[in-house]
Parts: C-alpha cells; structure tokens; sequence
C-alpha cells in the first residue's frame, strides 16, 4: 500500500466517524441564533426583556424540562 493510499483510507475512515453518529442517531438538538444581549444600563425595579430565538436542528422532539436565568 502506498503512503498515499494510506493517508486517502486514514482520511475516509475519519470522515465516516465525524459522519456517521450524525446519521445514525436519531437525537433533538437546540440552536440558539444568539446566546449573549446587552441589556445596557439598568436602574433599580426596572423591568427589561430580551427574546432568545432557537430551533431544533436534531431529528427527534426536543423538550426543554427545565431553565435557568444567569
């Protein structure tokens, strides 16, 4: 086997493994379009929001049990 025969195996193979669990398993999976927003400056018992959009990417239901403000 040549070396470049070799590296063309070496680099199918990690292809397929960077692939194939994305194929294989069925999983949710979330993506958020942005995951940081200043509220700027804030003053005492004032009241300000912010709308996090996001999606399921995955092929399954994604359910959201639980969350957390920082």
């Amino acid at each position: 086997m040549t070396k470049r025969s070799k590296f063309f195996c070496f680099f199918l193979t990690l292809v397929g493994l960077c692939l194939l669990p994305g194929l294989t398993s069925a999983k949710p999976r979330i993506e958020f379009m942005e995951t940081k927003y200043d509220l700027g400056e804030m003053y005492q018992n004032q009241e300000k929001s912010h709308i996090f959009k996001f999606k399921n990417t995955g092929t399954e239901t994604l359910k959201i049990e639980s969350v957390k403000g920082g």
